[in-house]
């Protein structure tokens, strides 16, 4: 198990976790607002918000609990079992968007696509999407004593998506 009790693990996702989750949200508002014609600095901020929470919380949800460096994982607040069975496979967006994350943005590799071809665009409208899917449905077997009054309003919130 982990070497935290209750209450820091629930004031944890009230305030960590949940800052992951409205800044991926944040980020797709963003860009929605000023559209693809906004100041190149502000589209570049937005896809590495995006792409900075959006690998944080899919490493919470997808990676070993078995992890020594004190990282937190959703295996922490909910029984693995149960969680391997209904949390959704990655889609294929998901793994691309994991795939281009590491080459294009994590790390200074020589795969990061050059100019402004098509395929260098990034979905991220369909990804927070899918992202928010594996939320629910975390959320949907989060025990009551883990949640804080943020993740109340985030349930609400996510009650339309299906």
């Amino acid at each position: 198990m982990n070497d935290h009790n209750d209450l820091v693990l629930k004031e944890f996702l009230d305030e960590h976790f949940m800052y992951e989750i409205e800044g991926i949200i944040h980020s797709v508002e963003t860009l929605a607002k000023y559209g693809r014609n906004a100041d190149q600095s502000i589209i570049n901020m937005c896809v590495d918000n995006f792409v900075s929470h959006g690998r944080n919380l899919l490493e919470f949800y997808y990676y070993p609990k078995k992890d020594k460096r004190g990282y937190a994982r959703a295996t922490h607040y909910v029984d693995s079992d149960e969680w391997g069975k209904i949390r959704p496979q990655k889609t294929d967006l998901i793994r691309e968007f994991e795939r281009r994350a590491s080459n294009e943005m994590v790390h200074l590799t020589y795969k990061r696509i050059s100019g402004n071809p098509p395929e260098k665009k990034w979905y991220f409208g369909p990804c927070l999407k899918d992202i928010l899917v594996v939320t629910k449905r975390f959320l949907k077997i989060l025990p009551d004593k883990y949640v804080g009054q943020k993740i109340v309003q985030l349930k609400e919130s996510l009650s339309k998506i299906q």
